[in-house]
């Protein structure tokens, strides 16, 4: 199958186009994203899209649907003819934004490249992607109550999150299970929540061993796991932000850095004894930065890999979002630690300078320095006051709507003071759910950190163009300016 050129509006000239007989993906960069072709991604709330990434476009939710309808449905049929035509606009924007400003390698997509397509219309999934639940013991200070019910109850005070995998999901799961080829828990803490041990427990029933791949916490440690992590060919990454007690427990609320230490050492000897794989977690923020050689040392030990998430929202905990007098504070910290953890560091090696790069590039944005960080570069200034169909929606370090400025007429009919108390997610549903579907979705990253979306949604023969644009406020929150784009 022939593929056409990467679509990243805007852009410089496209690259020519790829054949790779029948596959559908790509080695190299610029060509198909396997996901629609293989995988489907469970949330919490049963929403199921073709990867995290891809918030905008819905493929379905297992409350209305069965899975079967959402693999067969017209939106996954929309999302491949597109991908296929490397057509990056259809909800997968954030992949976009990394190939236009030379960061390909950090883009979502690539995590799909060990599981390459081979048809265009494929009659099972080979990966699933399940967070089935948000069922978690910890409250980490960058997380929300989407994927934390301790955050959900405790900290923003909101109702449970409503229960959609029942029977019904599960029976159907059981046709797709001997078809894998890669399953993925995410959570909430997977070992802990009811739905991902039962899907676990079903392969280890049937015989079957799909690699596994689970995002644990690391504070879940019993017989009933043991079994399990000795039993699937499994790969455990656990989260670790820190190695001093006061950052760790102090980013991860809840948890106990000695026991955790504990797991973590019981864990690699588990896996290594069952023939799995095992990884350390590492969200890079504020907080934390200064333990991140640290933490590569004491994986090098462990003899493991550290994946490093950089963290962007909230931005209070970003570095995206630190002010030049603190990046340079942060950039010589990081230089006066290398002189010597250059010279001990071993299999994380390239890990330690691939950070220490991203910091000086923050760095040297921040001084004035020319540095690509989205697709369309703009003047680093405030958002505009918003005219005509709009609202400005500010919102907590949590993500949970506080304060709403609107047009007397709300925004497109919309009366978004209703939804203070709820989440930018939900209101994100509410838009979709009033203005249709997702036509195209394009980002951008100004030069002070302000991100810029603009989404085409078209429902009832009607195309909305939304311009939304979300900066850091200095109370840690965020500000969010949406505003109905003309379309004549």
């Amino acid at each position: 199958m022939r593929l056409a050129p990467l679509r990243l509006r805007p852009s410089g000239p496209p690259p020519a186009p790829m054949d790779r007989g029948r596959a559908i993906g790509h080695q190299a960069f610029y060509s198909a994203c396997y996901a629609p072709f293989t995988s489907l991604h469970l949330e919490p709330s049963g929403n199921v899209k073709a990867c995290c990434m891809n918030q905008w476009h819905s493929l379905g939710n297992v409350a209305d649907s069965s899975l079967q309808e959402i693999w067969h449905g017209e939106p996954l049929r929309r999302l491949r003819a597109a991908v296929a035509e490397r057509d990056l606009t259809l909800g997968c924007e954030q992949c976009a934004s990394h190939a236009s400003r030379g960061t390909p390698e950090s883009a979502q997509m690539r995590v799909f490249d060990p599981y390459p397509a081979h048809d265009p219309d494929p009659a099972w999934p080979t990966n699933l992607e399940l967070a089935l639940s948000n069922t978690c013991n910890l409250q980490c200070v960058m997380c929300n109550g989407e994927l934390s019910s301790s955050i959900r109850s405790q900290r923003e005070r909101r109702a449970p999150l409503p229960q959609v995998y029942g029977e019904r999901f599960f029976e159907e799961l059981d046709e797709f299970l001997p078809h894998l080829d890669s399953v993925t828990f995410l959570g909430g803490e997977p070992f802990l929540a009811r739905g991902p041990l039962r899907v676990m427990e079903r392969l280890v029933d049937r015989g079957l061993s799909p690699a596994c791949s689970v995002i644990t916490n690391g504070t879940q440690l019993d017989d009933r796991v043991r079994r399990l992590v000795t039993t699937l060919p499994m790969h455990v990454s656990v989260s670790v932000d820190g190695v001093t007690r006061e950052t760790l427990e102090g980013i991860r609320v809840g948890v106990d850095r000695d026991r955790l230490r504990a797991h973590v050492r019981e864990l690699r000897s588990l896996v290594a004894g069952s023939g799995g794989g095992m990884a350390l977690s590492f969200s890079l923020m504020r907080q934390n930065w200064h333990e991140l050689g640290a933490v590569l040392a004491w994986a090098d030990e462990l003899d493991c890999d550290v994946y490093v998430v950089k963290v962007f929202d909230p931005g209070r905990f970003s570095l995206h979002h630190c002010d030049e007098v603190e990046l340079a504070q942060v950039r010589e910290a990081l230089a006066r630690e290398d002189r010597a953890r250059g010279r001990q560091l071993g299999r994380n090696m390239e890990t330690w300078r691939e950070q220490l790069d991203w910091v000086d590039g923050l760095a040297r944005r921040s001084e004035g320095v020319p540095v690509a960080l989205g697709a369309t570069p703009v003047a680093a200034s405030p958002p505009a006051p918003v005219a005509g169909d709009g609202a400005t929606v500010r919102t907590d370090g949590d993500m949970i709507i506080t304060e709403v400025d609107q047009e007397r007429g709300g925004l497109v009919g919309m009366d978004l003071t209703a939804l203070r108390g709820q989440t930018m997610l939900d209101l994100q549903r509410a838009l979709v759910a009033r203005l249709g579907d997702l036509r195209s979705s394009e980002v951008a990253y100004r030069a002070d950190g302000a991100q810029e979306l603009v989404v085409q949604l078209e429902g009832e023969g009607a195309v909305t163009v939304l311009e939304v644009v979300m900066d850091v406020d200095v109370h840690g929150g965020h500000r969010w300016q949406l505003r109905v784009r003309p379309t004549s």
